[in-house]
């Protein structure tokens, strides 16, 4: 283990530093584009000398009251985002009550080189860190690297809370990506193995490591019933995004400050402090300032840059398919056949960069799809049964905040509370019409899911399908 400068040398002799990159507008975890082939490497400098003996499994560094341990995948074309990342993260750094584990990637060409180290904080404009180990092409998409990532910083840096940051491409339970025999779904997808970590993979993580207080999904479309329920109790607090997120909005410095101010907070009110973080920097003419290599941009919010970011409750979670069983029964028993019609053709559509996209979409926000069931219906069991609904997400999703409006023009704040579920496309179209290269579009099957055992949410959407797609 050594400490050194993170800037200067994180890598030993692989480290990347970034330069060259202009700033290039719209930032989204899905829609980038690949680093470019031209990029500027520097060679790292010396490692410093150790002045004392590190933390680790078998010399455990004293308990304090959070260790958060990041998961940052950069092998992809993320990378430039994720160093920006890295500054902010050690510009608050270690604390006296809050530990800070790293294991991150950066891509170059490829090849990549992943980092696992313990963040100090900035000394004399210099990021600085403990680095344990380096690895050249470890597979940030193996959930088992994941695993053994959070193993040793439970072990070697022991705390009251922990906080679990998992940070890349993320796509809820459909694939996103177009590989070829490797379709990308889940969270952390490294695009030099063509792997990536499944959901059931994810709940295997915290089924073998242990529980955490607080999950943090910085990717894409994570707030997902089927996710939170796959994940259970043991992912606590759950913070994510029912949209297509931005890599800009991450607020590692906020965040961090926030908690290195407020240490012995629960997961519950640190999750609700971050959920109102992002509400007040994401509205139109906001000027969002983000690392982007070693350098610092400036990007400009929009009207049209709908975002949102939410808090689930994970002791709620077991009650969701009894909730969702009698809502749609309720639905069902009343042949509310053009109340279901409507709903299906008007709900929100999440995960929709342009108008093309919106007939492919299978992404909608759960409450929103029932309020407008309820909304044509006139029957008094389905009236009933949605109020119990509401009732429940109510107590499912502990902070919410929806912003801005979608392409639709659908205003976030009014049309999205806080977790989103599968829905019918507009068109029955396979995705294969949408990318022909797409030749594996669900790599776990949904009905292998936990909550489509557990609930009659596919069974309820396969009738809404008959009712939709019938000639009408």
């Amino acid at each position: 283990m050594t400490t050194k400068n993170l800037a200067a040398g994180l890598f030993l002799a692989h480290l990347l530093v970034f330069a060259g990159f202009a700033s290039g507008g719209d930032f989204n975890l899905n829609s980038l584009r690949a680093v470019p082939a031209d990029i500027q490497v520097t060679p790292a400098a010396s490692p410093q000398a150790v002045q004392a003996a590190p933390a680790s499994p078998e010399n455990p560094a004293p308990v304090k009251e959070w260790t958060v341990m990041i998961f940052m995948n950069g092998t992809n074309n993320l990378a430039p985002y994720f160093l920006g990342d890295v500054n902010a993260i050690a510009d608050i750094g270690a604390t006296q009550e809050v530990n800070i584990s790293l294991e991150f990637s950066l891509m170059y060409k490829e090849s990549s080189v992943v980092s696992r180290v313990r963040v100090l904080k900035t000394e004399n404009g210099q990021p600085a860190a403990d680095v344990y180990n380096t690895w050249e092409n470890r597979d940030m998409g193996d959930w088992r690297n994941l695993a053994d990532f959070v193993r040793w910083s439970k072990a070697s840096f022991p705390a009251k809370r922990y906080m679990l940051i998992i940070q890349n491409h993320g796509g809820g339970f459909l694939d996103q990506t177009a590989k070829p025999k490797n379709g990308n779904k889940g969270i952390s997808y490294d695009e030099i193995s063509g792997n990536y970590i499944k959901i059931p993979e994810l709940a295997r993580v915290l089924a073998e490591t242990g529980p955490v207080d607080m999950l943090v999904m910085n990717a894409c479309e994570m707030q997902m019933a089927e996710v939170a329920y796959e994940l259970g109790s043991g992912a606590g607090v759950i913070l994510a995004s029912e949209e297509i997120d931005r890599a800009v909005f991450f607020q590692y410095k906020e965040r961090l400050a926030y908690l290195e101010a407020n240490p012995a907070e629960n997961a519950e009110k640190v999750a609700t402090a971050y959920v109102e973080m992002r509400r007040k920097i994401v509205f139109p003419g906001s000027e969002v300032n983000y690392g982007f290599g070693n350098s610092t941009h400036t990007y400009t919010v929009t009207k049209d840059i709908a975002n949102t970011l939410s808090a689930l409750r994970p002791a709620e979670l077991r009650g969701l398919p009894a909730a969702l069983n009698a809502w749609t029964a309720a639905v069902m028993a009343a042949g509310e056949t053009e109340a279901v019609v409507y709903a299906v053709a008007s709900t929100v559509r999440l995960g929709v960069l342009k108008p093309s996209d919106q007939p492919f979409s299978q992404f909608t926000d759960l409450w929103n799809f029932a309020w407008r069931v309820n909304y044509m219906s006139k029957d008094p069991g389905v009236k009933e049964a949605t109020k119990e609904l509401f009732a429940y997400l109510d107590k499912l999703v502990l902070a919410n905040a929806g912003m801005n409006s979608n392409l639709s023009g659908l205003d976030y704040s009014k049309a999205v509370r806080g977790v989103s579920i599968k829905m019918i496309p507009l068109t029955p179209a396979p995705q294969s019409a949408v990318n022909p290269n797409m030749t594996v579009v669900t790599d776990t099957k949904y009905s292998d899911l936990r909550l489509s055992k557990d609930s009659q949410w596919d069974e309820f959407l396969a009738w809404a399908g008959q009712l939709y797609y019938r000639p009408r």
